[in-house]
C-alpha cells in the first residue's frame, strides 16, 4: 500500500464487502465524502500499526487466492521441478526425530525495496516469506505449489563451523517440512558458487547438524533442479585431466586458468572441484587440498557417481 489512504480504502472494502464502507452506511454521500467520514471514524477507532496489520494481512490473503488459482499446467511445471530437486538430497544416514512445532526464522532478512530481496506471500504456510534472491523466490513458489511439502520456513537454524581458524556461523536458506514427516535443509546456490572452498566448509558443517537429527540436506539452483545432478550430466573427463595435470605444477590463479581454459565451462570447473576434492578460494585461486578433503566434497563425490551411474543405465 502506498498511504495510509489506501489502506483504509482496502480495510472499509473488505469490512463490508462493498467498495466502501462509508458507502454503504451512507449511499447518497459522494465517494469523497464517503472516504472522509471513513478516514475520521478510522482515525479514532484504529491506530496506524492495527491498519498496517490489517491492510498486510488482506495483501497476503489476496494474492493467496491468486497462488490458489495457478492454472494446473504451470503446477505441472513446479511439480516437475521439485522432481528434479529432490533427486539431488543427501539423505539423512538414520530415521530423524519428528518436528512436534514449527520453526522460527533465526535471522530475520532486511528489505528495503532494493536489490532482489522482497516478500513472497504464501498460501501454504499463510503469511509472507522473506527471500534474498531470485533464485529463492523461485524455490518458494516451488515449494508453495507441491502437494509434498506441509510446511517450509526460511532462514531457520544457526550452524557454528570453523573456517581458517575462526568460529563462525552458517544460516541455510530453508528448513522444509515434508507431508511424510521428513524434513530437509536446502541451501540455494549457483552451480559455481557450491564449489566455493568456505562454501564447502559450510555445507560439511551442515551435514553433521543433519545427520545428528536424521535429517537431508539439499544444494540447489532452482532454475536448473540438482546441482550435484547436473554436474553429473556436464563433467568433462578431458578436461578435468588437463586441469589435474596443471595443477601439478602448482595454485592456478583466475588469468592462469583462463589463459590455460578459455573456453571451459563454470559447471566443468565446479564438476572437478567436488570429483577431485580441490580448493577454490576468493579471489580465484585453484588449488590441491591442503588437507584432507570436507566431508561435503567427499559426500559429493560419491553422490555424482551414483548420479553418473544411472545416467548410463537411462543411456
Amino acid at each position: 500500500m502506498d498511504s495510509g489512504t489506501d489502506e483504509l480504502d482496502v480495510v472499509a472494502s473488505q469490512m463490508s464487502g462493498s467498495p466502501s464502507l462509508a458507502e454503504t452506511v451512507f449511499p447518497r454521500a459522494t465517494r469523497n465524502a464517503a472516504r472522509a467520514w471513513f478516514l475520521a471514524f478510522a482515525g479514532i477507532a484504529l491506530t496506524p500499526t492495527l491498519m498496517r496489520r490489517i491492510a498486510t494481512d488482506l495483501e497476503t490473503k489476496r494474492a493467496s487466492t491468486k497462488v490458489a488459482a495457478v492454472d494446473e499446467q504451470a503446477r505441472a511445471k513446479l511439480r516437475n521441478r521439485f522432481k528434479r530437486l529432490l533427486a539431488g538430497i543427501m539423505p539423512p544416514e538414520n530415521n530423524g526425530l519428528p518436528l512436534r512445532t514449527r520453526v522460527r526464522p533465526a535471522r530475520s532478512i532486511r528489505y528495503d525495496g532494493a536489490g532482489e530481496a522482497g516478500r513472497f506471500p504464501s498460501y501454504k504456510v499463510g503469511h509472507l516469506v522473506s527471500f534474498e534472491s531470485s533464485l529463492e523466490r523461485q524455490l518458494i513458489e516451488t515449494l508453495d505449489a507441491v502437494d509434498e511439502v506441509e510446511w517450509y520456513v526460511e532462514q531457520p537454524v544457526r550452524i557454528p563451523f570453523e573456517f581458517r581458524g575462526e568460529s563462525c556461523v552458517y544460516v541455510p536458506d530453508f528448513l522444509v517440512h515434508m507431508v511424510d514427516g521428513a524434513v530437509l535443509l536446502v541451501e540455494v546456490k549457483s552451480v559455481f558458487a557450491t564449489a566455493l572452498l568456505q562454501n564447502m566448509a559450510k555445507f560439511s558443517a551442515a551435514l553433521d547438524y543433519c545427520r545428528e537429527r536424521g535429517w537431508g540436506f539439499l544444494v540447489t539452483d532452482p532454475a536448473r533442479g540438482s546441482n550435484l545432478l547436473r554436474l553429473a550430466r556436464l563433467a568433462d573427463d578431458v578436461f578435468e585431466q588437463d586441469l589435474i595435470s596443471l595443477l601439478g605444477h602448482g595454485p592456478l590463479t583466475f588469468f592462469e586458468y583462463k589463459r590455460r581454459f578459455p573456453d571451459a565451462a563454470s559447471s566443468a570447473l565446479t564438476a572437478a572441484i567436488v570429483r577431485h576434492g580441490l580448493e577454490l578460494e576468493q579471489p580465484f585461486l585453484l588449488s590441491f587440498p591442503t588437507g584432507a578433503p570436507c566431508q561435503f566434497s567427499i559426500r559429493a563425490a560419491k553422490q555424482m557417481a551414483a548420479c553418473e551411474r544411472d545416467i548410463r543405465d537411462e543411456a
